[in-house]
């Protein structure tokens, strides 16, 4: 993906986020983030792909979901790394 792609494409998240936010829906935060995360990491914009990953976290534990919570971690391990 071209770099100008992957900024555009982060955008439309940003702005797909804010509406999940509007419309409460946990999950979609919570997905939107997941996505963010792994895109903003791959531009390079390591600061705010941890801010997407840390948020995700207390998404997956505010659902319970194991599966996000899993996800997130190993997406933050990537950033360490």
């Amino acid at each position: 993906m071209l770099d100008g792609e992957l900024d555009a494409a982060i955008e439309r998240c940003v702005e797909s986020l804010a509406l999940y936010r509007g419309l409460g829906s946990s999950h979609g935060c919570a997905s939107m983030l997941s996505v963010l995360g792994q895109a903003t990491l791959r531009a390079g914009r390591l600061n705010e792909a941890g801010r997407y990953l840390h948020e995700g976290i207390r998404f997956a534990e505010d659902l319970g979901n194991n599966i996000y919570l899993i996800y997130f971690m190993h997406s933050l391990a990537t950033l360490a790394a």
